[in-house]
């Protein structure tokens, strides 16, 4: 991830394929459903996530709780653009 729009982004690793997100949160794994259709719709969720003990769980939870509220995406320049309902957004670049 490269911008959250509550804060820094924290470190993760996602992975999507035609149906499925995937990935690691600062500390914990997550899993769900991913669709997006024509023109930008994107759905996203539920997710499944483990939930080890960390010190600072707070920000995990809140940057998985906007993940699975995105609600539009885009394409610039090979990054992932995701938009919620309320203005969120996060952007996801490629490695």
């Amino acid at each position: 991830m490269t911008e959250w729009s509550r804060g820094p982004a924290p470190q993760m690793t996602v992975v999507i394929t035609s149906d499925t997100i995937h990935g690691r949160a600062p500390r914990n794994r997550f899993s769900g459903n991913f669709t997006a259709t024509h023109p930008n719709n994107v759905t996203i969720g539920p997710l499944a996530v483990a939930r080890m003990a960390c010190p600072d769980i707070s920000i995990e939870t809140a940057i998985l709780n906007d993940l699975s509220r995105m609600t539009e995406w885009s394409l610039v320049q090979s990054q992932l653009h995701l938009r919620g309902p309320e203005g969120q957004t996060l952007t996801l670049a490629p490695r």
